[in-house]
């Protein structure tokens, strides 16, 4: 299954409905968090994902983006530096992700244009929020693809589709070394 949603794992599809937020950092709570289940990479190679949402907060108002990542937490990896962010340095080696949610976090925003012309909000960079700085909206959500519950209603409809796919799909297992 190749898709553009594999071509960069922090690469953020909006809905054309939807207004891109603004370049920049934003002050950002963690909103939600997908347990995407072990899929087929861009590489053909299965891979753990793990979706992000986070509600920033710019001069335009409230807006929402979200983040594919591979869920490791290997030295430099993304999921490993967004956990850092949001809760300080790790000392174990397991942390339940569920304790992201709610957390404020900064998120810096770039738009790229696509292979096809248009242009999307990816997801730079997430880091600690800076001392002082208020965070964003409070809407939770946890989703896990092994619960049998359907994607929640409240996600964008790609984003539910996507879900349901996945959700859908055979999961992969993968060899313990």
């Amino acid at each position: 299954m190749h898709n553009a949603l594999y071509n960069n794992p922090v690469e953020i599809l909006i809905e054309s409905t939807v207004q891109k937020p603004p370049e920049g950092i934003h002050p950002a709570k963690i909103v939600a968090i997908y347990d995407l289940g072990t899929v087929e990479g861009w590489d053909g190679k299965p891979v753990r994902q793990i979706s992000l949402t986070y509600r920033l907060n710019s001069e335009h108002g409230e807006s929402d983006i979200s983040q594919c990542v591979k869920a490791t937490t290997a030295p430099r990896s993304t999921l490993l530096t967004i956990i850092e962010a949001a809760i300080g340095p790790v000392r174990s080696s397991t942390v339940p992700l569920h304790q992201l949610v709610g957390k404020a976090v900064a998120v810096g925003v770039v738009h790229k244009t696509t292979s096809r012309g248009s242009e999307i909000a990816v997801v730079g960079r997430v880091t600690r929020l800076r001392h002082g700085v208020p965070p964003a909206g409070t809407g939770l959500i946890v989703w896990k693809r092994s619960s049998g519950h359907p994607p929640p209603a409240s996600m964008p409809t790609w984003v539910r589709k996507k879900m349901t796919e996945w959700a859908d799909a055979p999961v992969v297992k993968v060899a313990d070394k």
